[in-house]
């Protein structure tokens, strides 16, 4: 069984604004790094594991999902292990109906869902991990893009989960 998550990713042109805010950062991070190389700017929904022939079944349920408004709050960060997750926060209005209908689709077809994903924590947008103080890197992030719009528009989409939770190929956008 394969690894995969259900996301949420921006439009392609809003994707590069992403990528933005972390072109300062690659020298303090230390895994997870979002850049066009490594990782899509996304928001992870709910990571499971799955036959691949049960992927299209699931996508069946879930492609439905277009043009889901998303609207950033405040960075911040959360550590686990070593590392601090460096993030924005996403107001979860909408987003967390989507999470509960994704649960209920993939609970059809597996039982390997991820325990952190069904967790009580608001969605979120991963940057970058590193083991530097969050006040510390703060200053190397490049928001602007946040401050110019208000809200972004998102397609759902089923990926291949890649190491430390990057995400490379897309499955079904």
């Amino acid at each position: 069984m394969e690894k995969y998550k259900i996301v949420l990713k921006p439009k392609d042109d809003v994707a590069k604004g992403f990528y933005n805010i972390t072109k300062n950062c690659k020298n303090v991070s230390t895994g997870y790094f979002m850049s066009p190389d490594t990782s899509i700017p996304h928001i992870t929904l709910v990571s499971f594991s799955a036959e691949e022939e049960a992927l299209p079944k699931i996508w069946s349920r879930m492609n439905h999902f277009r043009d889901v408004r998303v609207h950033f709050e405040d960075l911040g960060s959360f550590l686990i292990m070593d590392d601090n997750f460096v993030f924005v926060g996403v107001k979860s209005e909408g987003i967390k109906e989507i999470k509960d209908y994704t649960l209920q689709v993939l609970r059809y077809f597996t039982d390997k869902i991820s325990k952190r994903t069904m967790g009580s924590h608001g969605p979120y947008l991963s940057l970058f991990s590193t083991e530097a103080d969050f006040e510390e890197v703060k200053g190397l992030l490049d928001c602007s893009i946040l401050k110019y719009c208000d809200d972004f528009l998102f397609d759902i989409a089923l990926v291949k989960s890649g190491k430390n939770g990057m995400v490379k190929e897309i499955i079904f956008k």
